[in-house]
């Protein structure tokens, strides 16, 4: 259903107002609005004084989707409540409403634009226009109508940011792509317009360079993260004059969105030469994880990190090598099953290849629990004493700690 939701103020004054080049006269807005809007209701929120000086005007319209609803002025954080809870029992699951600010308290305004966000986000309402007739910009002497300003877009600025702090902190960047891919041009018009088109291929690349990024840390895949990151920055500066021309809040996230993500970026992760600065970024993208409060992903990196760390202390390369990784988890493995016999004088009987390690206990006793860690969580806690989340999170942030010190040891040994 199509809802117009309505302020009056208590001081009527005829006004010609413009819509997009149509002039309608009105004694309040929504007298003028009835005129030109198509709706199925409209809700007219009147307080006690409006409903005697201004109400009338619309009464005498004498139209049945006409409704008023008694409001209090506003003047308390309880009376705003009280009306916050007066449009919620009005607008339904779905709704099309197009909100009227022009008269009412000077607090009307922001009250609407989180109300309108509010109603977007719990009732899938769809807000059409927020209208405000500025009736001080018209001047009845030059003949000059007031204009109608739609302050809609503007409520998107929540969209934005909402978008943007979600990928941001969870790594879900569907719905920032879903807004960029939004503003592009229509296909018609990007066919035949070279502007259009640039527009349209730069909000296209910087969608799919997020949605690229945001799947690559949900599905813990590390080296697809560090390309999108690498292909993130080069994107958002070639694209940002493009992007802003028709996305213009995401020109202020861009350098958020970079400074999150870019600190990622490698574009050969896989390649010898670059064997350190792939473990380094492997190991903040841990840190990620933790600090976002993924630890299962987290769990499922370390233990994969420690395998390419001495890759890479052996100079084996590339970190994909499925045989050359499933020779190092042999190695652990055995190692691992030492400990579990002998305890820590384990380490006495370890594989020689693990002399490598400035700190062999260390190395394998981070891996056995990560193991057990894993296989754990694989199971969703579908065995007997299977262990609290909160007790494996714990765990698995004080392996990262170890990882962080195992880390800075063997930097300097790194082929």
């Amino acid at each position: 259903m199509k809802k117009i939701i309505t302020f009056l103020g208590k001081y009527p004054k005829e006004t010609r107002y413009s819509f997009d080049g149509q002039v309608f006269t009105g004694r309040v807005f929504a007298e003028a609005l009835h005129q030109h809007a198509a709706y199925d209701r409209m809700l007219v929120f009147v307080t006690e004084e409006a409903r005697t000086t201004s109400w009338p005007i619309l009464a005498e319209i004498n139209d049945e989707r006409i409704k008023p609803v008694p409001i209090p002025l506003g003047k308390t954080s309880e009376e705003m409540w009280i009306i916050f809870d007066k449009i919620l029992e009005h607008v339904d699951q779905g709704d099309k409403v197009i909100f009227d600010i022009t008269h009412g308290l000077r607090s009307t305004p922001f009250m609407v634009f989180l109300f309108a966000a509010f109603l977007k986000f719990a009732r899938d309402v769809e807000i059409e226009a927020i209208y405000y007739g500025a009736f001080e910009l018209g001047d009845p002497r030059e003949n000059l109508p007031a204009p109608v300003i739609d302050l809609s877009e503007f409520v998107n600025m929540l969209d934005w940011i909402t978008a943007t702090d979600r990928f941001i902190l969870t790594g879900d960047g569907s719905s920032l792509t879903q807004l960029l891919r939004g503003e592009m041009p229509p296909g018609v018009l990007m066919s035949s317009d070279l502007v259009a088109r640039e527009i349209g291929t730069s909000l296209r690349k910087a969608g799919d360079g997020i949605e690229a990024m945001s799947l690559a840390l949900r599905m813990a895949r590390p080296f697809e993260a560090m390309e999108a990151g690498a292909s993130i920055v080069r994107v958002l500066e070639a694209s940002k004059e493009h992007i802003t021309q028709t996305a213009h809040p995401f020109e202020a996230l861009v350098e958020k969105i970079e400074s999150s993500y870019g600190q990622f970026g490698l574009d050969r992760p896989l390649a010898p030469e670059f064997a350190e600065q792939s473990l380094i970024r492997q190991l903040e993208m841990v840190g990620w994880y933790l600090d976002h409060h993924q630890a299962l992903q987290g769990t499922l990196l370390m233990r994969e990190w420690l395998v390419s760390a001495f890759m890479a202390i052996c100079g084996n390369h590339p970190f994909d090598d499925r045989d050359q990784r499933e020779q190092v988890e042999k190695l652990f493995n055995d190692a691992a099953n030492m400990l579990i016999q002998n305890g820590k004088k384990g380490v006495n009987k370890f594989p020689s290849d693990l002399s490598r390690l400035p700190d062999p206990f260390t190395v394998i006793n981070s891996w056995q629990k990560l193991t057990q860690i894993r296989n754990d969580t694989a199971h969703c806690g579908h065995r007997q004493r299977a262990r609290k989340a909160a007790s494996l999170v714990k765990e698995v942030n004080h392996i990262f700690n170890d990882l962080c010190q195992i880390a800075a040891d063997i930097w300097p040994l790194i082929k």
